[in-house]
């Protein structure tokens, strides 16, 4: 019995030895010195898009303080939809007009009448004023369509009217309030 106990206790080292050199391999594959990300790439050089690019997440972490202001809702239009919380972290979904199992994706997804939207990406509005707001688009699954990095939302009040820029719906197509005007934002 005394040697079963030994080769089992020889079998616990090797396997906490395997785990160790993994985690330190990981943590050494992910902070490469030298290695570039999107959000430390100096102006003149670029970096090609991953399929699904990202940032780390805001930092400091957020709290629920309500400072979204007018901006916290769902603003919407014809196949697009942005949610922002109190907080000013939101989620922006948009029809791709691609199919999947046609298209590769990312792609719409089509379950009897209902569609589900294949563009997504993830926003934090930081600086934010009651016509508008500066803040970065977080992750993106189509990183060409619409890019991480910067992102500046304008409001026409007088139209509960929301305008992003970038944006991967189009030069000034909107996204509309709960007040916008029927057919402001498409059908």
């Amino acid at each position: 019995m005394g040697h079963r106990r030994l080769g089992g206790t020889r079998w616990l080292v090797v396997a906490v030895g395997i785990l160790a050199v993994a985690s330190l391999t990981t943590c050494k594959n992910v902070s490469t010195p030298g290695a570039i990300s999107p959000s430390a790439t100096p102006p003149n050089r670029s970096v090609a898009p991953s399929p699904t690019a990202s940032e780390p997440a805001p930092d400091p972490p957020l709290e629920k303080d309500g400072r979204a202001g007018v901006f916290a809702g769902t603003w919407f239009g014809h196949g697009r939809q942005l949610s922002v919380d109190g907080t000013g972290l939101g989620t922006l979904t948009w029809r791709t007009y691609t199919t999947c199992g046609q298209d590769p994706p990312p792609c719409d997804t089509t379950i009897g009448n209902e569609i589900f939207d294949g563009g997504g990406a993830t926003v934090f509005l930081a600086s934010i004023t009651a016509a508008g707001a500066s803040g970065r688009v977080v992750s993106s699954n189509t990183p060409d369509l619409f890019p991480v990095g910067p992102l500046t939302v304008r409001l026409d009040t007088a139209s509960d009217l929301l305008y992003l820029s970038p944006t991967p719906f189009g030069q000034d197509v909107p996204l509309c309030g709960p007040k916008a005007a029927a057919g402001a934002c498409g059908a």
